[in-house]
């Protein structure tokens, strides 16, 4: 009876807490109760709003949106991104996502994308910008480690479980950068001229997927002009095509800076203004009272944020409820598998590798990339691990006291930063004490100087403007010369600050070039990464004068230009490096590039290794050819001048905080390699592409190659690249075999299944990664050789066989027509291509759709 009474008075206090939950849920305003539909609560709460609060809301403050605390609007909280929440603290390097692209692995990518949402929030933020989709159109691009590579069905893949697996811990996707964002050089003004097919094919495919299948919540426009008009003011780009085409309901973002006007790009569909409402705060509310953009407008953009944070549930929950660590156990794991099979052997001569440790008593780690963890390339996308291991300290780890190994770096560090020239260092060329000073309001250096005058020294920083900074000009002289696109001539002479060689170098924002005694000895003429020195190395002369001129050209943002050296001495360095490498029974070199040398602001200027480099393998080889050579890098390397002269090759690309780890295992073949090249290898940098066409002239790049982007190109122009798309080497082989059709032929509404068997021949367990291409063999337009449509990565033990299945529909078939403006699959004869690159195909078989 007890028991009975009981359970009656907890049913009763469940009840009446019902009702109370209830009642206080009914007393709510709609936008504040949970029940209601995310609909209904933006409907409830635009109705609410003030035309100032909406104008407030569609402008940026810093890396967060406006939060109305009249009405309870919380701040969308960004980091950048992709690689991973890129906070002041660390986080999980998981690795470059042009390692994830290598992986082929799309499960894979979900789980990193769930860790890098969790992560994001443990830091407070609930937006990340990223993922970066643009094609790595041109091989030397400074942003390629951020992307998924050069083939548009590859990324669009990877770009939905990214999105997905972030989006599913209720963190805002901002996917990047559309569109044509494809090279650093002039980013902010170049004019990416491109054809509609091109543009459909190439370009478009991973921003539409991303929209469609993967329902990202905001994308960013770009910074560069497409056709002549800037992206965030791109009616056609954000309104036609992203907007009515494909029905795109979140947040058009600017890239940051990235706005130019006010009217334009409020009514082009540019919802979201950032870091700052410099044309979307005052300027935008003006022109809404005096009808230049309509209201309605504005509560389009402002439907579509709240609609975006209703979806994320920042008006339900806080980010200060995630708690945690970003560093634990799972999340090392999860990094040491991406690395594991993302690492690329490029090439193995006579299985060279692995190496065992039996009859090795010595191995030399030598090269600047041995000792330092090389996790990520540079700018906003960088991103540094919890923690860090270099090549020595894994590979000295991984053979204990079996192995002897030592470390030599072998060239000398590049200086990051020098002291700045003071004025005593300067003369004008009559003599007086400073240097003659020409400003422009041009970037060309044209034409009459605004303003003349005599400087003490070329020390400046002439911040942000006013506009972002108060008590920050921005500009020599406000009100002559504007804050934005002038440029600047100092000339004069300098005192040689030694007897030898020194390096002699610019800070600068933007582009520069110096001469001395009319020699031009550093040409930096290009948008460049922030506050960095660029770089020359010159002989000088002791207590010389030397004539000096200076040219330096401001495009937007920070506004900086500083002369400074230091001395260069190289010392025994290489030297000492050959001596060790001569006496060690195996040698790693450990070479390529780093966050300073590619990354957001800087396109590499060669596809060679630097001349420090070159030297080093050069003298290396003389003395001892039992050489594994480690290359870091995501944009391809020229290896004509070493590559026959080794017997491996990884690309380690930048494989994150385990990459090391990974890499000792692969070399002494605890693990078998398994990643894959996302893009084409060039033999010669003047054979690719775009070697025709990149970087543009002034601000335009003539994307005149078309579709032929990649690997298309060398398929069309039957030129063999170092190494092809999709190409990587493993310890076993793999066999192909009974290739299957479900039919020989197929009407457009038809899916065509294709079968084939996968045997691991080989005594090492190993992935493999299965690559499905399609061949239109009587096309009535000049399409691909062949175009990647599907891919598998499978995992065998030695001897084991596996069946392979793809589905092919209409979609895979298809080009697009720009007379009918659709996509278009003709009749006639296909051939779909099984290999495990694109240019090692495997099996062939036929059909023909009706």
């Amino acid at each position: 009876m007890q028991a009975k009474m009981n359970l009656i008075k907890t049913s009763l206090i469940a009840f009446i807490a019902m009702a109370i939950v209830s009642c206080s849920q009914s007393e709510l305003p709609v936008y504040k109760n949970a029940d209601k539909s995310i609909t209904e609560r933006v409907n409830d709460l635009l109705k609410r709003m003030t035309l100032e609060e909406k104008v407030d809301l569609v402008g940026g403050n810093g890396m967060k949106t406006m939060a109305n605390r009249r009405l309870g609007i919380p701040e969308m909280v960004m980091t950048d991104g992709p690689l991973g929440p890129n906070t002041k603290k660390h986080s999980t390097n998981y690795s470059a996502m042009i390692n994830l692209a290598a992986t082929f692995n799309t499960d894979l990518m979900y789980s990193v994308a769930e860790q890098i949402g969790a992560e994001t929030r443990i830091y407070g933020r609930n937006m990340l910008l990223g993922p970066n989709i643009n094609v790595a159109r041109a091989p030397h691009g400074g942003r390629v480690f951020e992307g998924f590579g050069e083939d548009p069905y590859l990324i669009s893949e990877m770009a939905v479980p990214y999105i997905k697996g972030v989006q599913s811990k209720r963190v805002i996707t901002c996917t990047k950068h559309f569109v044509a964002n494809n090279q650093e050089w002039n980013r902010f003004d170049v004019s990416a001229e491109i054809d509609e097919r091109a543009l459909r094919e190439i370009y478009f495919p991973a921003f539409k997927t991303a929209v469609q299948n993967a329902d990202t919540w905001t994308i960013m426009a770009a910074y560069n002009r497409f056709r002549e008009t800037y992206a965030c003011e791109n009616s056609y780009l954000l309104q036609d095509v992203l907007k009515d085409e494909w029905g795109f309901t979140g947040v058009t973002v600017s890239d940051w800076g990235g706005a130019r006007s006010t009217v334009p790009m409020a009514n082009s569909g540019l919802d979201l203004e950032m870091p700052f409402g410099k044309y979307y705060g005052e300027k935008l509310l003006k022109a809404v009272k005096e009808k230049e953009v309509s209201e309605d407008i504005i509560d389009d953009k402002a439907r579509r944020i709240l609609t975006v944070m209703f979806k994320a549930g920042l008006f339900d929950e806080s980010i200060d409820t995630y708690g945690g660590h970003s560093d634990d156990a799972g999340r090392r794991r999860l990094a040491k598998k991406v690395a594991d099979q993302s690492i690329v052997l490029l090439k193995n001569s006579n299985n060279y590798l692995p190496l065992k440790t039996d009859g090795i008593k010595t191995i030399a780690v030598i090269g600047p990339n041995g000792g330092e963890a090389i996790m990520t390339g540079g700018g906003s996308g960088k991103l540094m691990g919890n923690y860090e291991i270099s090549p020595y300290e894994a590979i000295s780890n991984k053979v204990g006291d079996q192995v002897e190994v030592k470390f030599a770096r072998g060239i000398p560090a590049r200086s990051l930063d020098m002291p700045i020239a003071g004025p005593e260092f300067y003369l004008t060329k009559e003599g007086e004490p400073g240097i003659y000073a020409e400003y422009f309001n041009n970037k060309e250096v044209e034409g009459e100087p605004v303003l003349t005058r005599i400087e003490k020294a070329i020390d400046f920083n002439w911040g942000w403007g006013t506009d972002r900074n108060d008590g920050s000009p921005g500009s020599p002289e406000p009100g002559i010369i504007r804050i934005n696109k002038w440029s600047a001539r100092w000339t004069g002479k300098f005192r040689s600050p030694g007897d030898g060689w020194y390096e002699i170098g610019l800070r600068s924002d933007n582009g520069v070039r110096m001469y001395l005694d009319q020699e031009k000895i550093l040409d930096a003429w290009i948008d460049g990464k922030s506050g960095k020195f660029k770089v020359a190395r010159y002989k000088f002369e002791k207590e010389r004068w030397y004539d000096l001129k200076v040219d330096f050209y401001e495009n937007i943002g920070s506004c900086r230009c500083r002369l400074g050296f230091t001395p260069y001495n190289p010392g025994t360095m290489t030297n000492d490096a050959v001596k060790l490498a001569a006496k060690s029974d195996v040698v790693i070199l450990s070479m390529g590039l780093d966050k300073e040398m590619e990354g957001e602001g800087v396109d590499r200027k060669s596809l060679h290794l630097d001349e420090d480099q070159l030297k080093l393998i050069q003298e290396v080889l003389k003395v001892n050819k039992n050489v594994v050579m480690v290359l870091n890098g995501a944009t391809p390397i020229i290896m004509s001048d070493w590559i026959d002269k080794v017997p491996v090759v990884i690309d380690a690309l930048y494989p994150g905080q385990e990459g090391a780890n990974a890499l000792a295992d692969i070399i002494f073949g605890d693990v078998n390699p398994s990643g894959k090249l996302p893009l084409t290898f060039p033999k010669d940098e003047n054979k690719t592409p775009v070697a025709q066409t990149y970087p543009g002239t002034k601000e335009l790049a003539d994307y005149s190659e078309g579709i032929f982007v990649g690997y298309r190109w060398y398929d069309k122009e039957n030129v063999e690249p170092l190494f092809p798309f999709g190409h990587g080497l493993s310890y076993t082989t793999f066999g192909y075999s009974d290739l299957k059709l479900s039919s020989t032929e197929i009407d457009k509404n038809d899916t065509l299944k294709v079968t084939l068997t996968v045997k691991n021949r080989g005594t090492f367990d190993g992935d493999e990664i299965v690559q499905l291409y399609v061949t239109d063999k009587e096309a009535s337009v000049e399409r691909e050789v062949k175009s990647l449509k599907g891919f598998e990565r499978v995992s065998l033990k030695a001897g084991e066989s596996k069946t392979i299945i793809f589905k092919i529909a209409k979609d895979a078939l298809s080009f697009y027509d720009v007379k009918t403006k659709s996509w278009l699959a003709e009749p006639g004869d296909f051939e779909i291509l099984i290999g495990a690159s694109s240019g090692d195909i495997r099996l062939k078989q036929t059909f023909n759709l009706k």
